[in-house]
């Protein structure tokens, strides 16, 4: 049955509402109410339709009659019965299907009846064992259909969903799934905002990790001894000028017992044509603070010098040539001098004595030299964006200072490590020497204010290299370096004003067996000199022993530079002269200057006559 406050479908014995709390009565049909015998016959469809609150209207009718009677009132005049529609089966306590049959309904009164006539009193009915919803589950007729004589409408079905408690289960799914995208929108916009612009130190570190990766993964011992061979195959090409050399060679070294060997063998020297008729060996031998020098083709002895005094002996023989600029070799050593290999030469004995008399950690060296790194870049100001999925972190150097400053800090943030600084004052020697000496390189730059950023582009969440560019500057203009992860290694353009200079790349890779490690490098690319490509190309092939070979090389001829008498020269320059198209063009360039009064004729000494007292 249905509530008659609320409309909801409630069981039939409740006596209250679960929805809205109202107090009702067990279901009674009218047919009981009002006393009609249960058996009846089923009446033809009446012609004059009556709708549900018509019916309602009926119903009250016939109870208003019966309470007349009760109460001795005068009845209206009788009128022909017209037969009610149709009941609905109603289902016994027995569970059987009783049929209930409608009362017939008299016809409503005339219009001329009088108001002092009432044959309905709404006041004096009692309704509390009356269900007024019967008819709600009656069959109801179609009038949709024009011409259907009638129609049974459907009941009610208890089981189906309530339609607004559907509306309302369906508005809180929408809130609960609104909430929860709210919430989760919230969390990644938090975790985006903390890892684009608030992480440039951790970015900065990961880089700079990575940089060094493949120098502080090296074994301590690897930085102690070792051994191999290699292969080296270098082009160039300017305009109509090539060049090409294809080099292979032993190396070793043992630094605790001060000794490094280098031996070449020349397969091929290419400058527009070949220059060498057969191979040519040449052997580079360091033990202690001397410099052996060996020309195999030419010479069987060694000529030596000492090491801090190798940047007069070099500078010597280029005396004797003229245009000595335009050969390989003195390209190649004066390049060296002139970025430190001349200050690296004066206190090459006290290193390698220090080393040899210290066990060093190389290790932690590196490692504090990459902190030192981490420390100076993260110790400018920066700020930072997020452009085409990458993060962004620059750093402003328009200050002339601030060059200079990030200098010094690296200075400071290498001191500071204990570890470190211990260790690299084990080779150098005296610590407060060696840090005033660092200050005061960094001290005396020059550093120029350049309106450029220092630019560090990560990507947006794994935070790996895309690219860095430092700025400089060049013959007073603003050089731009880019440099790009390629691969195993990098790819690094210099602009300046937006012409390329500079557009190479450098890759790595490595390959192991039981006996030997192989590591090669490649460098390709273009230099611009003077507004003219040259195109190089060069591969190198290190293969390393897994156990260090021993050095062995016997020196007892040896023969000091200063030495050597005009004779020594002009012998050794004639043999070279007529070696080939290499000693043509030795020759158009040898000058054969004459050495100086004070030089002596000691054609004769030994290394063994010079050591002495030496050791």
């Amino acid at each position: 049955m249905k509530c008659i406050t609320c409309s909801q479908e409630i069981p039939d014995t409740s006596t209250t509402c679960p929805y809205c709390n109202n107090k009702v009565e067990p279901l009674v049909s009218a047919s009981q109410a009002l006393g009609v015998p249960q058996e009846s016959v089923l009446p033809q469809t009446p012609q004059d339709y009556k709708l549900p609150k018509d019916q309602m209207t009926q119903q009250l009718n016939v109870v208003n009659e019966s309470t007349q009677v009760a109460q001795n009132i005068p009845a209206p005049p009788p009128v022909p019965d017209i037969p009610a529609p149709p009941a609905a089966p109603i289902t016994g306590t027995e569970g059987q299907t009783q049929s209930v049959g409608l009362v017939q309904t008299p016809p409503a009164q005339p219009a001329t009846a009088t108001p002092q006539q009432s044959y309905f009193d709404p006041t004096k009915i009692n309704l509390d064992n009356v269900d007024l919803n019967a008819n709600a589950n009656a069959q109801t007729l179609d009038y949709t259909q024009m011409g259907a004589s009638e129609k049974l409408g459907s009941t009610i079905d208890p089981k189906k969903p309530d339609e607004g408690a559907k509306k309302k289960k369906k508005k809180v799914i929408i809130l609960g799934v609104t909430l929860i995208l709210l919430i989760a929108a919230s969390v990644l916009g938090v975790l985006f905002y903390f890892s684009q612009y608030q992480s440039s130190q951790e970015r900065i570190n990961k880089v700079v990790d990575g940089m060094f990766n493949s120098i502080t993964s090296i074994k301590n011992s690897s930085f102690e001894e070792g051994s191999g061979n290699y292969k080296l195959n270098y082009s160039s090409a300017k305009n109509a000028d090539e060049f090409k050399l294809n080099v292979e060679g032993k190396y070793a070294y043992n630094l605790p017992n001060k000794k490094v060997d280098i031996i070449s063998n020349y397969k091929s020297i290419y400058r527009n044509q070949e220059l060498l008729d057969d191979e040519l060996n040449v052997e580079l031998y360091l033990e202690n603070n001397r410099a052996y020098f060996l020309l195999q083709n030419f010479k069987d002895d060694y000529v030596y010098t000492d090491i801090d005094n190798s940047y007069n002996v070099i500078k010597d023989i280029e005396t004797r040539f003229d245009k000595p600029e335009e050969l390989l070799l003195f390209k190649l050593t004066n390049t060296l001098f002139d970025n430190g290999l001349n200050d690296f030469s004066t206190d090459y004995y006290k290193y390698i004595t220090n080393i040899s008399q210290n066990e060093v950690n190389y290790q932690t060296i590196t490692k504090g030299i990459r902190d030192a790194v981490k420390e100076t870049l993260n110790s400018v100001s920066s700020t930072q964006s997020f452009q085409n999925g990458n993060n962004i972190i620059k750093i402003s150097v328009k200050n002339p200072d601030t060059f200079k400053n990030m200098n010094k800090t690296f200075v400071d943030s290498l001191k500071n490590n204990k570890n470190a600084w211990g260790e690299l004052t084990k080779i150098y020697g005296n610590d407060n020497e060696l840090y005033t000496k660092l200050m005061k390189m960094a001290d005396e730059a020059t550093y120029q204010g350049i309106n450029s950023d220092i630019v560090i582009a990560t990507d947006a969440f794994k935070k790996n290299l895309k690219y860095i560019t430092i700025p400089s500057v060049k013959d007073n203009k603003i050089c731009i370096t880019t440099i790009t992860p390629v691969g195993g290694g990098y790819r690094v353009v210099s602009k300046v004003e937006g012409r390329e200079i500079v557009n190479v790349t450098y890759t790595k890779s490595t390959s192991k067996t039981s006996t030997t490690e192989t590591k090669n490098y490649k460098f390709k690319g273009i230099i611009y000199t003077d507004n003219v490509a040259d195109n190089i190309d060069i591969e190198l092939e290190l293969v390393k022993d897994i156990n260090p070979q021993k050095i062995n090389v016997v020196t007892r001829n040896s023969i000091d530079y200063q030495y050597l008498t005009q004779n020594d020269f002009s012998d050794l320059a004639t043999k070279i002269e007529n070696y080939g198209n290499l000693g043509v063009l030795f020759k158009s360039h040898y000058k054969g200057i004459v050495p100086t009064s004070d030089e002596t004729d000691n054609s004769d000494a030994t290394i063994d006559d010079q050591q002495v007292g030496d050791e």
